[in-house]
């Protein structure tokens, strides 16, 4: 009996990232490992939200965990909210933070993030509700119940392989 091995994953991949090294890895920065302000507040997002998507953020709190080195003193300072404004907005345009997300809360679309319904959701203070993001230019707010889970990615992939045609 022999195995097949693909190079190419097949059907729908999982991965578990560990909140806690997310949120450290998007705080770090040094001169060894500099990581885009896209990537941080990609990573700090995935270390902070919950099953809904949401990571609410107290005002100020990105500006306090995400600081930016400056080479020539080597003091870490803040980013100004235009440049982490910028930075949320490149993600959008990537489909991986919803339309929605800003300084205070970034919500990451159900197409890259799902913890499943056994955690308790609870009420986003900055949108005021528990609703997930569905993803993709024309997503929407619904219910993270798995059956309404299951048609939003049906939904937000035949979107997507509409685009593509």
């Amino acid at each position: 009996m022999s195995t097949r091995h693909t190079t190419r994953p097949t059907g729908a991949q999982w991965a578990k990232l560990k909140g806690s090294a997310c949120v450290r890895a998007a705080q770090r920065q040094d001169f060894e490992a500099p990581l885009d302000l896209s990537f941080r507040i990609f990573l700090l997002a995935s270390g902070l939200a919950g099953p809904g998507g949401h990571a609410p953020l107290e005002l100020g709190r990105l500006q306090q965990e995400l600081l930016r080195l400056n080479r020539s003193t080597g003091e870490l300072g803040p980013y100004g909210e235009r440049h982490l404004r910028g930075a949320i907005s490149t993600l959008v345009k990537a489909e991986l933070l919803a339309p929605t997300s800003s300084l205070r809360c970034l919500v990451l679309p159900l197409t890259v993030w799902d913890m499943g319904t056994r955690y308790k959701i609870q009420d986003c203070p900055q949108h005021g509700h528990a609703l997930a993001w569905s993803g993709g230019p024309n997503g929407q707010w619904f219910d993270p119940h798995p059956h309404a889970v299951a048609a939003a990615l049906r939904d937000a992939g035949s979107n997507a392989s509409k685009k593509g045609s």
